[in-house]
């Protein structure tokens, strides 16, 4: 018994920085300063999509 997780819930490193608006590694250092959590699935690092886009609206209202 694992946990499931949707395809649609995460997104690879490159996806989220596009979201983001920013270099992937931007995204590496967001993750190692514990700013973004990843997951590993397959042993690949995703990140939950909820968590990448709450952290681009913070960005967006921080930078406004």
């Amino acid at each position: 018994m694992g946990i499931e997780i949707e395809a649609r819930e995460v997104v690879n490193l490159s996806e989220a920085a596009r979201i983001l608006g920013v270099s992937r590694p931007t995204v590496y250092k967001a993750i190692k300063d514990g700013i973004l959590r990843p997951v590993r699935l397959l042993g690949k690092r995703y990140l939950f999509r909820e968590e990448v886009e709450l952290f681009a609206q913070y960005r967006k209202e921080r930078h406004a």
